[in-house]
């Protein structure tokens, strides 16, 4: 069931992410990957960047979540200039491991401590329930990345990407476990 858009929450969206004439380059040469983009996200906003393979669009994800430079323009995170990664953003990659000794809810536990060192055991275990819960796995936490397919970690790496409570989530490919299963 989806929920009624409520314009007043819309309207009053604040402004979590700006970039503004933002320019990068290839390494190898000077050859422009992309060039005088202006980008605006809203809190509670989606946005997708679609592009044929080696577009730039990893490249992108790579200067707005603060990982790389951009060669031209700046990125504002909250308003203020973003020179390196920041702890309020989650980042998930197409192959991102697990901690494969670590048991699904200690690979969850040990991402929120990383984010959370305030947060008491208590919060702690409570985020890593719910998330387990979300995905109906809140009995199998005690289990090993080892013992569950693909699309499995896929979506515990989604959950520990969102159990950090970051105000932007980053993706890059999120579907690709998916893709080779897909084609046939």
């Amino acid at each position: 069931k989806t929920q009624p858009l409520n314009k007043e929450a819309v309207m009053s969206a604040r402004l979590l992410l700006q970039a503004e004439n933002l320019g990068k380059c290839r390494t190898e040469s000077a050859e422009k990957i992309f060039s005088g983009l202006n980008i605006r996200l809203f809190e509670h906003e989606v946005r997708y960047i679609l592009g044929k393979k080696g577009s730039g669009k990893t490249t992108l994800l790579n200067v707005l979540s603060g990982l790389m430079p951009p060669d031209e323009g700046q990125v504002l995170l909250g308003g203020q200039p973003l020179t390196g990664p920041a702890a309020t953003c989650s980042v998930v990659w197409p192959k991102q491991p697990l901690l494969p000794w670590l048991s699904l809810g200690d690979n969850l536990d040990f991402a929120i401590r990383m984010r959370h060192p305030e947060w008491d055991n208590e919060r702690i275990n409570e985020q890593v329930w719910r998330y387990l819960s979300l995905l109906e796995m809140a009995d199998k936490g005690g289990s090993k990345p080892a013992e569950w397919p693909a699309p499995v970690h896929c979506r515990l790496i989604l959950a520990r990407a969102f159990a950090v409570e970051p105000c932007i989530v980053f993706i890059d490919e999120p579907f690709s476990p998916y893709d080779a299963a897909s084609r046939r």
